[in-house]
């Protein structure tokens, strides 16, 4: 059965509620059962500083509202100072320091007990040995581990299903993209169609053609002065020529 001292921290003022008389010399027989009120309730992990007027302070982790007093702490009689603080998310939280007077023991001073308290980074080291951690190997959307790929799965299906989307909608526009005639056709159905160019360009052809004839005949016709006013154009040997007409009983053509 262990002595149990009993406090109270609310905000940063640390009371004793329960002090029974404790005595020197003592390991591992006194603990410190500590209540909080509502503002440490986001400091999950609390340390509790144990401090003589000589020596280091030693630092222990509290083990849910408890913690045992170590042996350092207890070795010589003389007022034991005590105060809490914890640490989360950036932000520290302390206590004022309490005095717990400690009677002189059957063990007396100048006696160093052996194996010293193990110190809070000791402690800390020896929490996460006893720790195992398990990471999952593959995807999941469902792992409780500590180490978990379900995060991942849920980014990388998240950023699928974009891609997808885009897809969607990059096939919606290649859809609505006008398809142009690489050449002229007169039957092409395509938003941009060459058909009626090639109709333009057949028409131009045609008038083309048809004016060149028309210069050729032209350029067949003979040359004529004003010494041929009142003939008319005949062929003659398979050509055009201005020629006069004879009379014809009396009557001049």
């Amino acid at each position: 059965m262990q002595t149990i001292i009993r406090a109270q921290c609310i905000d940063q003022t640390l009371r004793l509620t329960h002090t029974p008389k404790i005595a020197s010399g003592g390991v591992n027989d006194v603990i410190i059962d500590f209540t909080f009120c509502s503002l440490w309730d986001t400091f999950p992990d609390k340390c509790v500083v144990f401090r003589r007027q000589e020596g280091a302070p030693v630092h222990i982790l509290m083990q849910g509202s408890q913690c045992v007093i170590p042996r350092e702490a207890l070795q010589d009689p003389g007022q034991l100072f005590v105060s809490v603080f914890a640490v989360n998310d950036g932000v520290t939280r302390t206590t004022e320091e309490v005095q717990i007077r400690v009677l002189r023991g059957a063990i007396t001073e100048g006696t160093v007990p052996t194996d010293p308290t193990p110190t809070l980074y000791e402690r800390l080291l020896e929490i996460l040995d006893m720790q195992t951690l398990d990471i999952d190997d593959a995807m999941s959307e469902t792992s409780a581990n500590p180490v978990q790929n379900k995060v991942i799965t849920a980014a990388y299906k998240q950023a699928a299903a974009q891609l997808q989307a885009v897809d969607a909608q990059l096939q919606e526009i290649s859809g609505k993209i006008p398809i142009v005639d690489a050449e002229l056709d007169e039957e092409s159905e395509n938003a941009i169609q060459n058909k009626v160019v090639a109709e333009v360009v057949n028409l131009v052809v045609l008038i083309t053609e048809g004016l060149q004839e028309s210069i050729d005949q032209i350029r067949q016709l003979p040359a004529v002065t004003k010494a041929d006013n009142g003939k008319l154009l005949q062929v003659a040997d398979g050509a055009w020529a201005a020629v006069a007409i004879a009379n014809a009983e009396e009557v001049s053509f």
